[in-house]
């Protein structure tokens, strides 16, 4: 099957109104083998996603099989493709396709079809806060006679105990984990009581037992969090391997947007099932644009991009803005960079007016360094009233968004958004500010 220019023309009049795709973006909406889309901001590579959804939807036959596979990590991500294409084409949003969030797909048709084979209770809830909120319900009434261990455990081991989860290897094997920290979970690691020593490793492991034995009675009762989907989806992997054949029928196309916001364990499950000839599939993002995980011990992003084509031209940063981005790109794959082609940038004002705060940030060097890239006066007026840095756990990012904001928080200030400066950096000197 090939996407050919009819369509693409009805894509363009259907997204992007009297313009036209560039060739770096009709490469990749023509293409459709497995790769990885590498897009810089303001790139437009969801419309350009949305534009070969278009162009499948309008190919593919009726049929139970080849069907389309597209997911995001938000709601919002998947509303909005849904917003964009679902009159221009409907079948998109109907058997055998499925257009939804990555946690919804593992929900499913892995992780509940597998705990309706394993378990005898149907699904109660799945939910993390509930799950936590029961888990720890079942830790503090959990008795157990003349155990010293756990009762000590019970009463100074609380706020880490509320993170155990457990994790399912792709051989088989059970880790006691917590996914907020992306790391084994240890118990007690550091401080113990003195009636331990010599019995600090035997204990561990006993109040580890406690707590997987308490895991499982969440699970026979029915009440699950998110995380516990990603283990009844690699179990049911790991036992029922036919079940990656079945998927990979019924959706040939697969394509995953925002792939740097996703967990590893989510992203061994789709590699897992569609990372294989049989299967077009394309997972696009930008790995210098992935979340911050809360509570995680690292920032760096768990995608590792391969067979990458890139989105270089920006449709929203001018020239002066385009250098800067390019400067703090904190992992840089082989061609890629940040190439301006925009005329209008907003800039958010994450600003509570503290002046002190203000001065410090402007004039160490990295501000100085950043202000200087505004290269009209008008423009580095209003600069001077923009903190246009937030320190995030000692890294430096570039505070640049595309809507309006009401609120914004870092590791170490409540920052209240008073303004969004519209400023013309090309061209004119009107400014406007709210």
């Amino acid at each position: 099957m090939q996407i050919d220019d009819i369509h693409i023309a009805e894509s363009e009049r259907l997204l992007i109104g009297d313009n036209h795709f560039d060739q770096e973006r009709l490469k990749f909406i023509k293409s459709l083998d497995s790769c990885d889309l590498l897009a810089v901001p303001g790139s437009g590579k969801t419309t350009a996603l949305q534009a070969k959804l278009y162009c499948l939807s309008k190919l593919r036959p009726n049929s139970a099989i080849n069907g389309i596979l597209v997911l995001s990590h938000t709601n919002a991500a998947v509303d909005e493709i849904k917003k964009k294409l679902s009159k221009a084409c409907p079948n998109l949003f109907e058997y055998p396709n499925f257009v939804g969030t990555i946690q919804d797909f593992v929900d499913s048709y892995l992780a509940i079809p597998y705990y309706d084979i394993r378990f005898s209770n149907p699904i109660s809830r799945i939910d993390t806060a509930i799950c936590r909120e029961e888990f720890l319900k079942c830790i503090q009434s959990k008795w157990i006679k003349n155990d010293n261990a756990w009762s000590w455990y019970k009463h100074n081991g609380i706020e880490l105990a509320k993170n155990f989860g457990i994790k399912v290897s792709v051989d088989g094997h059970f880790i006691p984990w917590d996914y907020t920290r992306q790391k084994e979970f240890k118990v007690a690691s550091t401080k113990t009581p003195k009636t331990w020593e010599g019995k600090e490793e035997e204990n561990r492991k006993h109040i580890l037992k406690i707590l997987c034995e308490l895991k499982m009675h969440m699970f026979d009762r029915g009440i699950l969090s998110y995380d516990d989907c990603y283990v009844l989806a690699q179990t049911y992997i790991n036992r029922c391997p036919r079940i990656k054949s079945i998927l990979r029928k019924r959706f040939k196309y697969v394509f995953i947007d925002e792939t740097q916001d996703l967990q590893e364990h989510q992203l061994e499950i789709m590699d897992q099932l569609f990372s294989d000839d049989s299967v077009c599939f394309q997972r696009i993002g930008d790995v210098n644009q992935s979340i911050f995980h809360v509570g995680s011990d690292t920032t760096d992003c768990a995608w590792n991009p391969r067979k990458v084509q890139t989105f270089n031209n920006s449709m929203r940063l001018t020239s002066p803005v385009a250098s800067v981005v390019d400067a703090f790109m904190f992992r840089r794959e082989s061609g890629q960079a940040v190439i301006p082609n925009g005329h209008l940038v907003e800039v958010a004002a994450l600003v509570e007016r503290d002046d002190a705060m203000l001065h410090h940030v402007l004039h160490i060097a990295y501000g100085r360094w950043i202000v200087s890239q505004f290269y009209g006066e008008a423009e580095r007026t209003v600069i001077q009233y923009l903190v246009i840095l937030v320190a995030v756990r000692q890294h430096l990012v570039l505070a640049h968004h595309e809507a309006w904001c009401t609120q914004s928080q870092c590791s170490t200030h409540a920052i209240r958004v008073e303004a969004v400066a519209m400023v013309k950096m090309e061209g004119s000197e009107d400014i406007h500010l709210f």
